[in-house]
């Protein structure tokens, strides 16, 4: 096939979809055509199609495929380094985006909404990562942070980094949370312990810990609810009872 005619035939697919995105509307794309659209902000010339079909059936879904590292990206036929990084910056695209909708102070004030937060705060990571949310009155978050480096187990977190962290932002009210990744959120005898020697720091500073959850890969731990090391004496009814992480 002639390059003109090559060229004119990718034109012509890419003008029908982009007729059926504006028939179907951008929403309710499936995954595939989807995917096949995007490819095409970042290859200019090639079918975008077939390499759609192979990044979904290499990584399974959307979300994979955006979390996917740069060499495994690359070793997908048709995907070369500018379109792999173009892919991994989409879940950072992403993940700006669910934290711009929750505003300037976003509103925990159930377990529902606090681990709809947390999933748009806490970036994809193999390794376990500790939140520390400082709270307003309202239970509004003022403030957060994410202590990386955490490596797998949570026992090597720095107690004086986050002890450091409250300290300097004269907290009152907090929430920690840690995650899991590709595990069960059941607390570890290492996540026991670093709770306890959390705890009695909270204590000794005052600070209430209105929830402390543990994040695992399907589902989640409120130490709140089994009522482990915490300082708080609000109503048990704070928090709903949703067992499941949503997703």
């Amino acid at each position: 096939m002639k390059i003109n005619e090559e060229k004119n035939m990718h034109s012509g697919h890419r003008e029908r979809l982009r007729k059926n995105i504006d028939k179907l509307g951008i929403f309710n794309l499936d995954e595939l055509h989807f995917l096949e659209y995007l490819l095409t902000f970042v290859i200019p010339r090639a079918d975008t199609n077939p390499i759609a079909h192979s990044l979904l059936k290499e990584f399974g879904s959307i979300d994979e495929i955006f979390n996917a590292n740069l060499s495994a990206l690359m070793n997908v036929n048709g995907v070369g380094e500018q379109t792999a990084r173009f892919l991994r910056f989409m879940a950072a695209t992403a993940y700006m985006y669910n934290k711009a909708i929750f505003g300037k102070k976003p509103y925990v004030g159930t377990l529902k909404n606090l681990l709809f937060y947390l999933k748009t705060i806490i970036p994809p990571s193999d390794n376990e990562q500790f939140v520390v949310l400082i709270l307003n009155k309202n239970y509004t978050v003022k403030q957060y942070k994410i202590f990386k480096g955490v490596s797998h187990a949570l026992i090597s977190l720095n107690i004086n980094d986050v002890t450091d962290y409250l300290l300097q932002h004269k907290t009152n009210f907090c929430i920690f949370a840690h995650t899991h990744p590709h595990h069960s959120s059941a607390p570890s005898v290492g996540d026991i312990e670093t709770f306890e020697a959390l705890g009695k720091i909270i204590n000794a500073l005052s600070i209430v810990l209105v929830e402390n959850v543990i994040i695992g890969e399907e589902d989640y731990y409120s130490l709140k609810q089994n009522k482990i090391y915490l300082n708080s004496d609000l109503d048990e009814s704070y928090f709903c009872n949703s067992k499941k992480y949503l997703k």
